[in-house]
């Protein structure tokens, strides 16, 4: 009986054909144009095909699977996990408690604790044979990785046929056969014909099944595919999307090197046993509430630039751990108020920003349908919860009182706002109303609109916060309540044009309140009116520029800050590495500017460090959020004396 065939996927095409890797421009006539004959948006199509397919006909490509394990490999022990213990069960029924060598992959990881706790000895083989490479003890920024142009990572990343041996091996006992288990988690398998894929960056995988005498393939059930040809595709674009997050957790000599390295073909010396654990640890139920998670192919893409992944070390595993989330949230191993996986976010999106199936995984909206669960069995931290009760009782979650809350601009003689009188309601936001340090902003913003003739107005204590923050904790309902406040509120006052200090607000208001009125940025406002501001000095700055994630990412403003910065004489701009849509999250949003753990670095002190790398004496922002959570890690690094920071207003302010 022949063994079902392995293909394992590793950098060798380079060194076999090097002209592919370097000479990645070719070109064919199409039509009469020439066409590359890489085509990154039609592979991330062809990716998102199979992935929607895959879970869509889970059930349907489970059975065909089931169907071609017996009629061709009915040796082989296959087996139906429902949950990770017994997943385990099974796998101390086959070989008994012993020491299991894994490969570094998410299924693997939801059965490790279950593995520790009966007994089992795990053996890790990841970094062992990663040549060319060594792991870290910090992860590497994202922004100091090696850049490798998506052509060369595609034509270097080539399919290894490994044979198992000569005859497959029927079960024995474990008292029988001694020897090396290996417990793999696969990045696909085809139903077609049981074809097995793997992804490898070292010779882990090749080294696990030279050497065990019992292998276990662990298949999440959404790794099924249809066919050879889906799952050969799918396993390359873990490759293609995701080497950058294995460069964050290694030292990587030379990207380029690396995926022109030799792999040979690997033959098995040995026949070993071979078990299949199909496992579904909540995966079904996953496909009738957050089925486009199980898109999700693993490749790290979102690891490499999510601002918690790259601060928290070994502790938080990326967008990717979605099973993890779940059944901590959902499921068995339910806990008091979610794993810090699930708080860990920031909402900054940089994940979906890079992930090729961005389209149909909308990482930030399930991390908040997952808080909304919690929020609802009131699993939340306390802080958060008090946050939530003060806006409820407050309409600010400091709990500060409403008629404290435009006590900065009656000092100021700033009017209410009136339809009739006023062109713009400039609504100022809970932090800069409240806050001493973020107050500043809002007085700057006042003084700039006074000196270019914008006839504005504020709500005063009428304002009430816009929920922005209580949506991204999961308390909907809070959200929806204040929506409706103040869409009544805006209605009843006849605003036409509104203006916010924060992108947060901004966000909301343009993008999530549905209602007829045009929402400016401050910075988008002072763009267009720059011509008019008096500047009477210049500043002797150099000015790094930090994009707010709302206003960025979010909604794509990049150019209009710059140029209200490059408008001020004297100044300096000067770009950090992370900029724009790669710009990295100061770590105040999704709750946490009432919501951290003691963990170091924490991602705004790596921001400051990245402002000091580039020369830069000031830090400039353009949301309260980033101010303070950017002067505190100033604060915190005792970097006072080299840096500061400033929101754009400030600046402005200071020229006139």
């Amino acid at each position: 009986m022949r063994p079902p065939q392995v293909v394992v996927v590793n950098p060798s095409m380079g060194y076999k054909v090097p002209g592919i890797l370097y000479d990645i421009w070719r070109f064919t006539i199409r039509f009469g144009q020439r066409t590359p004959i890489f085509n990154y948006e039609e592979v991330k199509e062809r990716l998102r095909s199979i992935r929607r397919y895959a879970v869509e006909h889970m059930e349907e490509l489970l059975q065909k699977l089931k169907d071609t394990i017996v009629e061709r490999y009915p040796y082989i022990k296959l087996i139906y996990a429902k949950d990770a213990t017994e997943a385990v069960k099974a796998i101390k029924d086959l070989c008994g408690v012993c020491r299991v060598s894994v490969n570094k992959s998410c299924t693997v990881e939801e059965l490790r604790d279950e593995l520790i706790k009966q007994g089992f000895g795990i053996e890790e083989t990841y970094y062992e044979e990663f040549e060319g490479f060594k792991p870290l003890k910090e992860k590497i920024p994202y922004w100091k990785l090696p850049k490798v142009e998506p052509e060369v990572k595609w034509w270097s990343y080539a399919p290894i046929y490994i044979s198992l041996g000569s005859e497959a091996v029927a079960e024995k006992g474990t008292s029988e056969r001694r020897g090396k288990v290996a417990l793999l988690g696969v990045n696909a398998i085809s139903a077609e014909d049981g074809t097995i894929f793997f992804m490898e960056h070292s010779r882990n995988i090749t080294r696990c099944l030279r050497e065990a005498s019992h292998i276990i393939f662990l298949i999440g059930l959404e790794k099924v595919v249809p066919n050879l040809e889906d799952a050969l595709l799918q396993t390359l674009c873990v490759g293609l999307f995701g080497l950058e997050g294995i460069g964050a957790e290694l030292r990587v000599e030379s990207i380029e090197k690396a995926l022109s390295t030799e792999r040979s073909s690997i033959s098995q010396s040995t026949n070993p046993q071979i078990s299949i654990i199909l496992l579904d640890n909540g995966r079904s139920v996953i496909k009738e509430n957050f089925k486009e998670l199980l898109y999700c192919i693993g490749c790290r893409t979102c690891n490499a630039v999510c601002p918690s992944f790259l601060a928290y070390e070994r502790v938080f595993e990326g967008p990717r751990s979605w099973i993890r989330m779940f059944n901590e949230i959902y499921g068995v191993t339910r806990v008091a108020v979610g794993n810090e996986l699930i708080w860990s976010c920031r909402t900054c999106k940089a994940c979906e920003e890079r992930c090729p199936l961005s389209l149909d995984i909308k990482h930030v909206e399930s991390f908040i349908k997952m808080r909304e669960r919690l929020v609802e069995e009131a699993r939340i931290a306390p802080t958060l919860r008090d946050a939530l009760n003060f806006t409820l009782l407050h309409g600010n979650p400091w709990g500060r009182a409403r008629s404290k809350r435009g006590e900065w601009a009656s000092k100021l003689g700033i009017e209410k706002f009136d339809g009739a009188k006023h062109d713009i309601l400039y609504y100022v936001c809970c932090a800069p109303s409240y806050d001493a340090r973020c107050q500043n902003m809002a007085v700057s913003l006042s003084r700039i609109f006074r000196a270019i003739g914008v006839r504005f107005g504020i709500l005063g204590d009428d304002e009430t916060c816009c929920g922005a923050e209580m949506r991204r904790i999961g308390e909907r309902g809070l959200f929806e309540e204040l929506s409706k406040q103040n869409k009544e509120l805006f209605e009843r006052l006849g605003v036409k044009k509104l203006v916010t200090t924060s992108p947060h607000c901004f966000n909301t208001f343009k993008n999530e309140y549905g209602m007829n009125v045009e929402v400016l940025h401050y910075t988008q406002l002072l763009a267009k009116l720059v011509y008019k501001i008096p500047f009477k000095r210049g500043l002797n700055y150099k000015v790094a520029y930090h994009d707010p994630c709302y206003l960025g990412r979010y909604n794509r403003i990049f150019e209009e800050p710059r140029k209200v910065l490059n408008s001020i004489p004297g100044l300096k701009l000067v770009e950090m590495p992370a900029n724009r849509e790669d710009s990295l999250c100061c770590g105040g949003g999704g709750g946490h500017m009432w919501f951290d753990w003691p963990r170091r670095p924490r991602p705004s002190e790596v921001r400051v460090k990245q402002a000091l790398e580039v020369g830069a004496n000031i830090i400039a922002v353009a949301c309260p959020f980033c101010l303070s959570m950017l002067e505190d890690a100033v604060k915190t690094l005792g970097y006072e004396d080299k840096i500061q920071v400033k929101d754009i207003s400030e600046l402005i302010c200071e020229a006139m």
